[in-house]
């Protein structure tokens, strides 16, 4: 049986790679593992206004 993740809100990314994509957004620290999910919606959703 495979360990399951606990990943309440949050999405693994890989370094620079949110970051490269949503510019003047902080979405927290180059290299941080989590990401909030909601800020990473909201983000998204302004790109395609």
């Amino acid at each position: 049986m495979r360990p399951r993740w606990r990943c309440a809100g949050t999405a693994r990314v890989r370094p620079g790679l949110v970051e490269s994509k949503i510019q003047g957004r902080d979405l927290g620290s180059p290299g941080d593992p989590t990401v909030n999910a909601l800020q990473l919606n909201i983000a998204l959703a302004e790109m395609d206004e």
